[in-house]
């Protein structure tokens, strides 16, 4: 790789502005070396943060217009078969053994420690794996799609054909994610968020918009996932062009088999984080329809899957946040590690505190307007309770990154083994005295308690300062936003009685004064100085020496 142009020189910047390098040198006379390849901006971060937010958020818009017009297009049972399918392509994808996270991690790091001419191997290697785990999960469920068809879904004759016929266009599907995820990890390493969700935003859009179409066109199930598959498979290929037009030398293929140990190594414990997870997830919502009642799961579960939806947030940021926590692995810069950490917990608090401090506030009227005064009454408690978790479990996901990208992947994952019995017996409890509310108390418990663990982890893996929360605002972001929703339930319950223009009046003198509080107190004056230019430097590319 010497001599020729690298296809990417991004460096970590201190928040200033100034080369985080000016400042690790200063008073010592000397600069790191690997500081020197990294040059991530504030900016750039937050353009990558945006990206991936719609990239995520235009889909489920796409889904929330599409699926009512599908659902009465196919009608419930081929409705269904085309769920189950998304369900099973979903539960097939975990045979990317977290290979697509590692090849992120492994990159950065190469590029931190100027060694370039590995990510060749890195990806190919990666990604021959990627192909081989693929297409075993393709020839399983090809083999498979019978007995789905007959025995588990319990379809006959025509609707049986075309059940199995379905299923089997999703098995090209398996490999085609699995590939895609290590391209993208590639790209992700570069910090070319704005490509990936180039490709992935029409992509997942297509899930729900070529049902739509073929639901308008007449066209069977089989080849409504045909034109899926077409869909997905020229992602691929993009990704594919993108990736090497990025880094030439990967039309030299190179496989590594010694690289097979670190990849596994890490993806292994992303793996249990990814089969254990959902079981986390979902525990509380079986215990419910099994203990209680369906109806007490129908009021628990629609709150659950809207307010859920909002940690969008703090994964798009964190999913810019990963390769540079994995290049800053290989620096050992804690100033930077506690840099990057408090703030973007700050930010997440910042960002959603407000909207989670009006849904405690106004839980009962706006469950009222969207799903009537009837399930308000029942939902209401769990909603406030499960909002207060979703606030924690966002900023849990900082640390969760951070702990992945210094290589602790293991960590995660030993404590969602840990909680997985004593969620259990908490969650059985709590939901067998207190039904809908007992299930969001549990959860909630449950996600502060790995928040709880995943932040002292992050603290002792790296060797950082527990006032870093002190000294960039974390603290006073969470006294404002616990302050708001305070003020917020105490101004509600004495103005019940005032005409409606006073109380929105009042309100307004709330928010006022909240942003105020935020804008003097929790943002610093770097944060503020970004916000006052955000207007230019939002379009701009950045600057020569930053352009990737």
């Amino acid at each position: 790789m010497r001599g020729r142009r690298r296809p990417c020189s991004w460096r970590i910047v201190h928040d200033a502005g100034e080369p985080l390098e000016a400042a690790a040198g200063a008073g010592t006379g000397r600069v790191d070396r690997t500081v020197q390849r990294l040059e991530v901006s504030a900016q750039l971060l937050a353009r990558n943060t945006v990206a991936n937010l719609l990239g995520q958020a235009a889909p489920m818009a796409v889904a929330v217009v599409a699926l009512p017009f599908v659902t009465r297009g196919l009608g419930p049972a081929r409705f269904g078969i085309l769920s189950i399918a998304w369900a099973v392509l979903s539960y097939l994808t975990v045979l990317d053994l977290g290979l697509g996270r590692a090849t992120t991690k492994y990159v950065a790091e190469a590029i931190a420690k100027d060694r370039e001419e590995e990510v060749p191997r890195i990806l190919w290697t990666s990604a021959t794996v990627e192909l081989a785990l693929g297409a075993l999960g393709a020839l399983a469920l090809i083999a498979g799609a019978s007995f789905l068809a007959t025995d588990v879904l319990h379809t006959s004759g025509t609707l049986r054909s075309e059940a199995v016929a379905t299923l089997r266009w999703v098995a090209p599907m398996v490999p085609v994610a699995l590939l895609s995820s290590s391209l993208s990890g590639l790209l992700e390493a570069y910090q070319r968020f704005d490509l990936v969700n180039a490709v992935r935003l029409p992509s997942n859009v297509s899930v729900y918009l070529v049902p739509l179409l073929g639901v308008l066109a007449h066209l069977t199930l089989p080849a409504i996932m045909s034109l899926v598959l077409a869909c997905r498979t020229g992602a691929l290929l993009v990704l594919a062009v993108l990736d090497v037009h990025l880094f030439p030398a990967l039309r030299r293929q190179a496989i590594t088999p010694t690289l097979l140990r670190p990849l596994f190594s890490f993806g292994g414990w992303l793996t249990v984080s990814g089969v254990v997870g959902p079981v986390l997830a979902s525990l509380d919502r079986f215990l419910l329809g099994s203990l209680v009642s369906l109806a007490a799961l129908g009021q628990y579960s629609a709150p659950y899957e809207a307010l859920t939806r909002l940690t969008v947030v703090a994964t798009s940021l964190t999913a810019s946040l990963f390769p540079v926590f994995s290049a800053m692995g290989v620096t050992d810069d804690r100033g930077r590690l506690e840099m990057l950490l408090g703030r973007a917990v700050k930010y997440v608090l910042v960002a959603l505190g407000p909207l989670v401090a009006a849904i405690i506030v106004f839980a009962r009227e706006g469950l009222g307007v969207w799903l009537g005064p009837d399930f308000a009454a029942a939902s209401t408690m769990a909603t406030q309770t499960l909002a207060v978790g979703v606030l924690v479990n966002s900023i849990a996901l900082t640390p969760y990154a951070l702990l992945q990208g210094v290589g602790r992947p293991d960590l995660p994952a030993k404590f969602h083994l840990l909680e997985l019995p004593a969620y259990g017996v908490l969650a059985w409890v709590l939901v067998k005295l207190l039904g809908v509310p007992g299930a969001a108390l549990a959860w909630t418990v449950r996600v502060a308690i790995d928040a709880l663990l995943l932040f002292m982890a992050s603290l002792r893996a790296c060797n950082l300062r527990a006032g870093l929360f002190v000294s960039h605002g974390v603290l006073a972001a969470s006294v404002s936003v616990l302050a708001l929703t305070a003020v917020g339930l105490l101004g509600k319950a004495l103005a019940a009685s005032l005409p409606l223009p006073t109380r929105a009046g009042l309100a307004s003198l709330v928010v006022a004064g909240f942003a105020w509080v935020e804008w003097s107190y929790v943002l610093d004056r770097l944060d503020r100085g970004r916000l006052a230019k955000g207007a230019t430097s939002w379009l701009r590319l950045g600057e020569p020496g930053r352009r990737l």
